[in-house]
């Protein structure tokens, strides 16, 4: 089956073909990015299953007014403990209710604190053991 020809790189000016599969030559690939969205675990994977969604419903119609503006509907559940810190994912001793641009601005002076945000603790790696002729018997 014949193969379609390459297209030219859509940079200004450039007259190279496409790499397959791209949107531009090798040397323009920088300025057309792809518009793929990062890949993100789902929320039960980072923690947030079940249990924290109905949580989430029920401390949500337990505070209806965010805590920090005292004027809009709460939208989200901010942990004053961050996960990261050792805070507690179903506490309510440890979350205050806040709308959504309150919650964001916590988040943003959060990351600062916590690069890695909510997501846990990176697991150690598995070292596998090496053979040591000495140690055996």
């Amino acid at each position: 089956m014949p193969t379609r020809p390459a297209s030219p790189c859509p940079a200004p000016g450039c007259g190279a073909d496409k790499l397959p599969g791209r949107r531009a030559c090798a040397d323009h690939e920088y300025m057309f990015p792809t518009t793929e969205p990062e890949l993100r675990p789902s929320s039960t994977v980072r923690g947030y299953g079940y249990a924290w969604q109905r949580f989430r419903v029920w401390f949500i119609a337990r505070h209806p007014i965010c805590d920090y503006c005292k004027e809009q509907p709460t939208y989200d559940v901010h942990h004053e403990i961050p996960l990261r810190a050792g805070g507690k994912l179903l506490s309510e001793k440890d979350c205050r209710a806040a709308c959504h641009s309150c919650h964001s601005r916590l988040q943003a002076k959060e990351k600062l604190e916590y690069p890695t945000g909510n997501r846990p603790p990176a697991k150690p790696q598995r070292i596998p053991a090496v053979f040591d002729p000495s140690r055996s018997s």
